[in-house]
Formats: structure tokens, C-alpha cells, sequence
């Protein structure tokens, strides 16, 4: 896969893919498309698209899941898998509290909002 075809974020809060068509202009209004991607969807990610994958967070999300989540990338294959996974909320609420961190933040860690 060309390294200019594929762009990664980490820690974005929400899992998504925004993609457009190669020989596209970036002046052209909405050439970009978003797809908002979910718990075990596996992406095919085409040859003659630009790709910017955002995989979610660990902590915080607002999408409105709670769990961590991830993504694995094969590149032979070409796909990303969207992974969420459940971790124990109120021990990291327990543990944010101790640190005195922002109450407002600690209580939407529960509704992933």
C-alpha cells in the first residue's frame, strides 16, 4: 500500500474512515466521504482510494460506547478491524477521582459521551 494512500489517528474519540477517490481535488466541495465505523466492522480499503482511519480512544469516547477501542491493520489483506472492548469503568473512575480530575469527566466515561 502507498504510504500516501493511508493516514491513521489514534485517540480521535469517535471511530470513523474518510475517504476519497484518487485524481480527486481537494478543492472539489465534498469530495471526501465519512463512514462511521463500529464494533467488528472490517474494512476492504481500495487501491485507488485516500484513506484517514480514525480508530477511537482507549478513554473517553463519544460515540456513545463506553468500551476501549482499537484497530488492526492488515496491510496484506488490505482491511482495518474495528475492536471494542470492555475494561473496568469504575476502578479508572476510582482511580481518576484519586488524581482529582474533572468530575464532569469522570462521569461520562460511563455513556461514552
Amino acid at each position: 500500500m502507498n504510504h500516501r494512500k493511508l493516514l491513521l489517528a489514534g485517540h480521535t474519540h469517535y471511530s470513523n474512515i474518510f475517504f476519497r477517490k484518487l485524481g480527486q481535488s481537494a478543492k472539489v466541495s465534498s469530495p471526501i466521504q465519512n463512514l462511521k465505523l463500529i464494533d467488528k466492522d472490517v474494512l476492504c480499503l481500495p487501491d485507488d482510494t485516500q484513506n484517514i482511519i480514525t480508530i477511537g480512544s482507549v478513554g473517553q469516547p463519544r460515540d456513545g460506547d463506553n468500551r476501549a477501542s482499537f484497530g488492526i491493520l492488515d496491510l496484506d489483506a488490505r482491511t482495518i478491524t474495528i475492536k471494542k472492548v470492555p475494561y473496568d469503568i469504575k476502578k479508572t473512575q476510582a482511580q481518576m477521582i484519586e488524581a482529582d480530575l474533572t468530575r464532569y469527566l469522570i462521569s461520562r466515561l460511563a455513556m461514552g459521551r
